[in-house]
């Protein structure tokens, strides 16, 4: 696939996740103003189990259809995981009902619900793989954009009707189960079991179920752990902090990942490795270009971005968790999106397996020792901790299966423009009146303008080449 080909593609696959996660947002900003934390804690812990659940289950599903759809039969591969799909789902309605039977809550039904949701998140997800694996962007992006609309229209319904976090958690699990079904459906039935392939599958993948698994306990854990060693209050204030944080990073990230990896494995695949290590150079840059600015910029506004997307309870506290888990999923994101993936394209999987158990090992000792201290400031900073431990494990361990191109030049020349941006836009928020949503405007315009210029300046991506081409295009039309 050409240059062209990968920046159309990520553009399409950044739209398919800005736009619906501007909807996640303004779910959280109405969320928050419609239920008190001790309310909303049942929607933040629900998600965050089913999301454990969906990892341990279902998501090594996910990264086996990725990595074998371009080089096995795509009938095998559809019937296969197929399979796979079908027995997992039946595990996790028999752990469902074991555990609502032995449980001694006051009321096992929320079992039930975190048992459905990691249900249909892992349908959603297999969909969403789907579209990816054959490279349909826009459906891609138009079933993100689906779910997050009907879970905003449905939770509002259910909490201005209910005011109840257990009937918000129902209506965000129906956004899950139906919006798949129109892109599905096709594949339904035209799949054939491969043993062969089924073999292979669970043998690259099941090292990557654990991985994942503590990988997402580590990432979404916190939340429970709030939860036990503070208060399900504290966890409803808490989640939707971090959440913000990290959807407002991830969502210009994930765009640049969707489309470049599989574009990477399908070079590696036909044996050229050159053009492989190319396109991973390419992605890293775009990823940092992207991530970067994202992640101080949101530590500039972020009293603003509080007070405009929270509700008046959740402010406060998000003030001071925003920073810190803006630093927190910046430090994810690079890991997730880029240094991880060695391990994946040198096909020695059991390896993040060390770096996940790495993760989940720093994260419990740094949140047992510090949430009792600092309270949900302990949580935040156990979730920085674990992330930059798990970045530097992981560079450590991958580099020896699968050595990752990092244009170090480039990463400095960025690193540089956004420090600079910050500066700037410190320096301005200091001489604008308050710090509410009004002022979020004027400093994001001047944060993109004085990061633009300086990433002109200081030519990165040969910025100034393309500029000029499509200048020049554009003259001589």
């Amino acid at each position: 696939m050409t240059v062209k080909s990968q920046e159309r593609h990520s553009a399409i696959y950044m739209m398919g996740r800005i736009i619906p996660a501007a909807v996640n947002l303004a779910s959280t900003a109405i969320f928050t103003r419609l239920a008190a934390p001790e309310s909303y804690s049942t929607y933040v812990l629900a998600y965050a189990t089913a999301q454990i659940g969906s990892a341990l289950l279902f998501q090594w599903l996910r990264q086996g259809l990725l990595r074998f759809s371009s080089s096995a039969p795509r009938q095998d591969v559809i019937g296969t995981i197929g399979a796979l799909y079908s027995g997992q789902a039946l595990l996790t309605i028999a752990l469902t009902a074991v555990a609502w039977a032995i449980s001694d809550m006051q009321d096992p039904t929320i079992l039930l619900l975190c048992g459905a949701l990691t249900l249909g998140q892992a349908w959603f997800d297999l969909a969403q793989e789907l579209q990816r694996a054959d490279m349909q962007s826009k459906r891609y992006g138009i079933l993100f954009l689906a779910r997050s609309a009907s879970g905003l229209i449905l939770g509002t319904i259910a909490l201005v009707m209910t005011d109840s976090g257990f009937w918000l958690t129902f209506g965000v699990l129906l956004s899950f189960i139906a919006p798949p079904f129109p892109f599905i459906w096709r594949h339904l039935g035209n799949g054939r079991l491969n043993t062969a392939l089924l073999s292979e599958v669970v043998r690259y993948s099941w090292p990557l179920m654990i991985s994942t698994s503590l990988a997402t306990a580590a990432m979404v854990g916190d939340r429970l752990l709030v939860a036990a060693l503070l208060s399900p209050e504290e966890a409803g204030q808490y989640g939707p902090a971090v959440d913000i944080a990290r959807q407002s990073i991830f969502v210009f990230v994930q765009g640049i990942a969707l489309a470049g990896y599989p574009m990477a494995i399908r070079a590696l695949e036909s044996g050229d490795r050159k053009g492989a290590e190319e396109q991973l150079r390419k992605n890293v840059e775009l990823l940092l270009l992207v991530s970067a600015p994202a992640t101080l910029g949101l530590i500039a506004v972020s009293d603003s971005v509080a007070a405009l997307l929270l509700g008046s309870e959740y402010q406060e506290s998000a003030k001071l968790l925003l920073p810190i888990s803006a630093v927190a999923s910046f430090f994810m994101c690079l890991r997730t999106f880029y240094f991880d993936q060695a391990m994946q394209l040198g096909k020695k999987t059991g390896a993040q397996v060390v770096v996940s158990a790495a993760i989940i090992i720093v994260f419990l000792g740094s949140a047992y020792l510090l949430i009792p201290m600092f309270g949900m400031m302990g949580a935040a900073a156990a979730l920085l901790f674990s992330q930059a431990s798990g970045l530097v494990i992981s560079y450590s361990v991958g580099r020896s299966y699968f050595e990752l191109p990092f244009p170090m030049g480039s990463a400095l020349k960025i690193l540089v423009a956004s420090s600079g941006m910050f500066a700037v836009l410190t320096a301005v928020k200091s001489l604008l009146p308050g710090s509410g949503p009004a002022i979020l405007v004027p400093l994001v315009l001047t944060g993109v303008t004085i990061y633009g210029l300086l990433i002109f300046l200081f030519d990165v991506l040969s910025v100034k080449e393309i500029l000029l081409k499509k200048f020049t295009t554009w003259r001589n039309k």
